[in-house]
């Protein structure tokens, strides 16, 4: 038979508690973070995208979900296994993003005009986008916008100028690692000044929480 010395027992009951104290952390960090989306908010990111519906099929117009949505998925650019830190929207080029809350907006480049690799794939990245902090550790980010309204609302605020929940920051666009006109919306959470871009979480049901 199998022999347990006091280490044994000592061991098992320390890993226990262990456990028990990551379980209750996670459940913590759970409330903590439910606690902020209800405070957040969210109303629509995109005009014209009003009821829960157009968010279930690609077909629905002008607005709905164009990708599996957040997680893993296959990447309409490459065609391989990815992580998409958010959700895409689709709708027509030029129709007006609007701020999901109250926050501090910022202007940003990545990679905006797109192109090909040296593999001949085309590059990823957010394109002209937006980004919003709304204070407590919560962020949004608004990508692939186009870049006529991009560089219209960028010379419209300053650097972390405060815009109102409803506000139009941008418009629709292709740019950067896109294969078509769609707003790609992220929530973030940061833990702290020197966590910038912190970590995106799941956005779907903020959003159709804010749709009728």
């Amino acid at each position: 038979g199998v022999t347990y010395n006091k280490y044994d027992q000592a061991t098992s009951v320390d890993q226990k508690t262990k456990d028990r104290v990551s379980d209750q952390n996670r459940a913590f960090e759970s409330a903590t973070l439910s606690g902020k989306l209800k405070k957040l908010n969210v109303s629509s990111p995109l005009e014209g995208l009003e009821r829960k519906e157009q968010m279930e099929s690609a077909k629905s117009s002008p607005a709905g979900i164009v990708t599996p949505g957040f997680g893993s998925r296959v990447s309409p650019i490459t065609d391989k296994q990815e992580y998409h830190p958010g959700i895409d929207l689709s709708a027509p080029k030029g129709t007006k993003i609007k701020a999901a809350a109250d926050g501090r907006i910022s202007f940003h480049e990545n990679n905006p005009e797109g192109g090909l690799d040296e593999n001949g794939d085309k590059k990823k990245g957010y394109g002209y986008y937006a980004m919003i902090d709304h204070g407590d550790g919560m962020k949004t980010l608004y990508g692939h916008m186009n870049k006529k309204d991009y560089l219209a609302n960028q010379a419209k605020y300053s650097k972390n100028d405060l815009v109102k929940k409803g506000d139009p920051i941008g418009g629709v666009g292709n740019s950067g690692g896109s294969t078509g006109n769609h707003l790609h919306f992220e929530i973030r959470v940061t833990s702290g000044k020197n966590d910038y871009m912190g970590k995106p979480i799941d956005p779907t049901s903020s959003v159709k929480g804010a749709l009728q």
